[in-house]
């Protein structure tokens, strides 16, 4: 999500987590895709006080069941969980479970 940590959405935000209108944030440029298009548009991601909150909201809300999702620790495998993240409204990217899926090969998972 952060380019091995070089390129964080927001403060201490290495997922991409976006703030909710009551929660700080940093606006910043990204891309999103909808209906098979891909746009750059501009988007306000999560403030975190420590990298360690970044990791404890993701864990919250996508590893474990939140506010309607189905966490991916109920897939039966690293792929199902990739495409459940996508399936689940993670990532806007298409192809985000096919490049999630890639990198865990590439790094032997």
């Amino acid at each position: 999500e952060s380019a091995s940590g070089t390129a964080i959405s927001g403060k201490n935000n290495f997922f991409g987590i976006k703030a909710g209108a009551n929660e700080s944030g940093t606006s910043k440029g990204t891309w999103e895709e909808a209906n098979g298009q891909a746009y750059n548009t501009s988007a306000r991601f999560k403030n975190f006080e420590s990298p360690q909150d970044s990791v404890n909201e993701l864990v919250s809300r996508w590893h474990q069941d939140y506010q309607g999702y189905s966490g991916v620790n109920n897939s039966a495998s690293a792929s199902d969980a990739a495409h459940s993240l996508r399936e689940q409204g993670y990532a806007t990217d298409s192809k985000y479970a096919t490049k999630l899926i890639d990198i865990m090969r590439r790094n032997g998972y």
